[in-house]
């Protein structure tokens, strides 16, 4: 389970990652800096730290004291927004996912299965875009 740590630099001190190992070869993700303090993520133990650096965690981000911090880090660790970054470019189109997925609700509705009222209705309403601007031998959907 991964870990969130923070702590402050002082006087050329900082934290002491645990030793990387195998297959990741990183033992802590630096996510980033709020109010002078360090952020930090790792599944590992740490090993003993010097006093200076006021080290604080493990931190329950679920907790409800935390909420505010947790946001602050959803937005600004670099890791998370590298990640929501490529993960956008590299998914489908939106339009082309909601599409695979109106057809599965269709297919489960033709062969019976009961849906949800709000997926009957916004399925209903797909069809009917789609029987009022038909493709025309322009490709499937």
């Amino acid at each position: 389970m991964t870990k969130i740590y923070s702590f402050v630099e002082v006087g050329g001190k900082t934290l002491i990652a645990p030793p990387a190992k195998p297959p990741r070869f990183e033992s802590v993700v630096y996510l980033t800096q709020l109010d002078g303090r360090h952020y930090v993520a790792t599944r590992e133990e740490l090993p003993a730290q010097p006093p200076e650096i006021e080290l604080q965690g493990p931190i329950d981000l679920a907790a409800a004291e935390n909420r505010p911090l947790a946001e602050l880090l959803d937005q600004r660790a670099e890791p998370l927004r590298w990640v929501r970054a490529e993960r956008a470019r590299a998914y489908p189109p939106i339009g082309d996912q909601l599409d695979a997925v109106m057809k599965e609700l269709q297919r489960r509705r033709e062969s019976g299965e009961r849906l949800a009222p709000e997926m009957e209705a916004m399925l209903d309403k797909v069809m009917e875009v789609k029987q009022r601007f038909p493709k025309d031998g322009l490709g499937s959907g």
